[in-house]
């Protein structure tokens, strides 16, 4: 009897790895990658260039030829060297004591953004043999042949000749030696030539350069890498790992540690760090506004607790005091006395309500995590930096995707981290909102050449000088002089009791380049405020005799200022007090737009004082005489 039998291939290799190419990986996932390719392999210099070309004319859209990625690591012993490119294939293949187990991450994420990888590799030794261990079935590798000659192997992968069917397999040969246009790829600061090493080309970048409505330009995503590598490879980058993006392969990244607890990070490279005048300016301004000079984040808590032997270990950090001084400081920039400096750049926005989880000290997830924070997250969450480590044995309760993109706890284990960062989120809270009232009563108080224009409103027209930066410029003060607003200046400056004319000009000088400031004066009637556009500010006067000014807002600003109140109370009425500040500034504003805002808007100044101590009236608790 003839039987038939029926037998198919086990995977159509074109069409799958041509399907693998919408996994949805980044270049930061593919580049990451070889990083953690590169660490396992004892690299202590990896290296990574782009290369673009110009489309049609002079300042069109430029396309990326090719991203070359090198280290001086071990390389790949050339019996292996085919296999690398396979699907699936790995020398550490379900290793728990790396950071690579799967033998899939780099070559999905490179078929993300190009159809063509090339490998160039100068081994240590050219031969590894695998060895399987009978009672556990752990697979070790033992290498031998040392490349005493510093041969070069090359080989390679390219989607549109395996579409085509003319490539068949993954092949290597001997080279002379490495191309040209990346030997310096190759060598050290010092010029001298790698003894060992893999320099990967990926090119043929369809998917990197697609133009898309909403995507980045190639120089963008590519100038992203900075950070993505500073930040996911912090600590090995403060180990040693020297890591060079870009045309300037002599500048190595410096670590970007949220919490700014590393030496030599990147807080020093963005602020101060780049020569010692830039540094000394620095210190002196940490100095004269009195926090801590070395720019470090402040430790909160740390702890750790143990599954299944395994050790998990937290840590809630605040950032640098100089960049939680202040209420939303940590944005674009920060003034102090004429002194202009960057804090915007260090990210610190980032961290609201976010978690850094690392994954063999390597931050595989920097996401929120629903219901972690006490009471949800909060603006003031962006000052306190909070990681979670965890060794690659645990993947399975971090959910760690196969290439170490993301980690989500499960259900049992978030609740344990909710747990133990509760109470030192709340404290580091707390320390910030204290923080912030101290500077704010310190700004209110601190005697100033000329006396202090802001009245005790520093906070709000802080936000309001920031804000005004983007807002469009008003008209109403186009005719007044500089000597009229000058005049102005110096009158308010009398009323506060500054009486020496140098001293005047001083307080004039400083108003005027603040784009709106307020002022508490008396006159009879029911007006609740008065606005004087000047060429280079705007005066809000307030009336004193008011009620609402009288019996609520002068109120709340005086309870704000309680410091037998809890901070977090201190802190609410502070913010309603600057809140309506700012309110007060944006009418202002709006008011500014018009070029004749007496004759535009003095009657609706009038009616509404005269409506509001209406309304107050009406309100049992307020007294209106």
């Amino acid at each position: 009897m003839n039987t038939k039998s029926n037998s198919a291939e086990l995977i159509k290799v074109d069409t799958a790895l041509n399907s693998f190419r919408d996994s949805g990986f980044s270049i930061e996932d593919a580049v990451g990658e070889y990083c953690d390719n590169s660490i396992q392999a004892s690299a202590t210099e990896f290296r990574v260039i782009m290369k673009t070309d110009q489309l049609g004319k002079k300042n069109s859209t430029k396309r990326a030829e090719y991203i070359a990625i090198a280290d001086n690591g071990s390389g790949i012993p050339e019996t292996l060297l085919p296999s690398t490119l396979t699907l699936g294939f790995g020398t550490r293949l379900g290793d728990r004591s790396g950071i690579g187990k799967y033998g899939v991450g780099f070559k999905l994420a490179t078929l993300n953004q190009g159809k063509r990888l090339t490998v160039y590799t100068k081994p240590r030794f050219l031969s590894a043999t695998s060895h399987t261990d009978e009672d556990t079935g752990k697979v070790t590798w033992t290498y031998a042949d040392p490349n005493t000659a510093g041969e070069i192997f090359k080989t390679y992968l390219d989607l549109e000749e395996i579409m085509a069917g003319t490539q068949e397999s993954y092949e290597s040969e001997t080279v002379e030696e490495f191309p040209e246009e990346y030997r310096n790829l190759m060598r050290d600061q010092q010029g001298n030539v790698y003894e060992s090493g893999t320099l990967f080309i990926i090119e043929k970048l369809d998917r990197f350069n697609e133009k898309k409505s909403f995507a980045e330009d190639v120089e963008t995503k590519f100038n992203e890498l900075n950070y993505f590598l500073a930040r996911a490879f912090r600590y090995y980058i403060d180990s040693g790992l020297k890591i060079y993006v870009g045309e300037r392969q002599d500048i190595s990244l410096r670590a970007y540690d949220p919490s700014f607890r590393l030496e030599n990070n990147y807080w020093d490279w963005i602020f101060g760090g780049r020569n010692e005048e830039e540094r000394k300016k620095a210190a002196d301004i940490c100095a004269r506004l009195g926090v801590d000079t070395s720019f470090k984040g402040k430790l909160g808590e740390v702890g750790e607790f143990n599954i299944d032997g395994h050790k998990v270990e937290w840590s809630v950090i605040l950032t640098p005091e100089i960049t939680r001084l202040k209420k939303y400081m940590a944005g674009e920039h920060f003034y102090e006395k004429g002194d202009k400096y960057f804090i915007g750049k260090l990210k610190i926005p980032d961290n609201e309500g976010k978690v850094g989880f690392l994954r063999q000290n390597r931050e595989i997830s920097y996401t929120g995590v629903p219901k972690l924070f006490p009471s949800g997250t909060l603006d003031i969450d962006r000052y306190i930096a909070v990681t979670v480590s965890f060794p690659a044995e645990l993947d399975e309760y971090f959910q760690v995707k196969h290439i170490k993109r993301g980690a989500e706890p499960v259900d049992k284990l978030r609740n344990k981290i909710r747990e133990s960062i509760q109470k030192p989120i709340a404290a580091a809270r707390k320390e910030i909102q204290e923080l912030w009232l101290k500077t704010s009563e310190k700004d209110q108080t601190a005697p100033s050449a000329g006396g202090d224009f802001s009245g005790g409103r520093k906070a709000a027209i802080d936000e309001a000088r920031d804000a005004d930066k983007t807002l469009p410029k008003g008209s109403a003060g186009s005719t007044v002089s500089p000597a009229e607003e000058l005049n102005e200046l110096k009158k308010i400056a009398e009323e506060k009791g500054i009486t020496d004319p140098k001293e005047q000009a001083i307080f004039a000088e400083d108003a005027r380049k603040s784009p709106i400031i307020a002022v508490e004066r008396s006159w009879p009637g029911k007006g609740l405020i008065d606005i004087k556009h000047l060429t280079n500010t705007v005066v809000v006067y307030l009336n004193s005799n008011h009620p609402f000014i009288k019996k609520v807002y002068l109120p709340l600003k005086n309870a704000a200022a309680n410091s037998e109140l809890p901070a977090s109370m201190r802190t609410a009425l502070s913010n309603a007090a600057d809140g309506i500040d700012l309110l007060f500034f944006a009418y202002a504003k709006a008011e500014n737009q018009s070029m004749d805002p007496d004759e535009d808007f003095g009657m609706l100044r009038e009616d509404w004082g005269k409506f509001a101590s209406s309304y107050l009236k009406k309100m049992a608790e307020v007294d209106v005489r």
